[in-house]
């Protein structure tokens, strides 16, 4: 008897649910507007119900290093790199354009971007 239950908890962990615990950071602030945050973990948790999914938020910096640590099994993080750092594979997720906003009559208006842009706006 004993060894059929063991047997069936043997099948069921490979072939049952997935079970376990996932850590994800996010970017301080940022991730609510670049991402529906609430409506991705409720789809994770409706396919996945039985991982249990911790959220944590911070710089980029301190993630990277908590992921190399092992504290973050995945993390939404801003690099400037196109190369990921060593260690640590990424895809990026969002390609979006950092701009530096001044008033009018601010003397850095008179200047040229540093960096032209092909998606520089016409006005601000």
């Amino acid at each position: 008897m004993a060894a059929t239950a063991d047997l069936r908890a043997t099948v069921d962990a490979y072939s049952g649910p997935q079970r376990g615990h996932v850590t994800l950071g996010l970017v301080t602030g940022a991730a609510a507007e670049a991402f529906d945050i609430a409506g991705l973990l409720a789809g994770f948790h409706a396919a996945h119900p039985h991982v249990e999914v911790s959220v944590t938020e911070s710089t980029s910096e301190q993630m990277l290093t908590a992921l190399h640590r092992g504290a973050l099994d995945i993390a939404a993080v801003g690099v400037a790199d196109t190369v990921a750092p060593p260690g640590l594979t990424y895809e990026i997720l969002i390609d979006d354009a950092l701009v530096a906003v001044v008033p009018p009559d601010d003397p850095l208006a008179e200047h040229p971007p540093a960096c032209p842009s092909p998606r520089r706006p016409t006005a601000v």
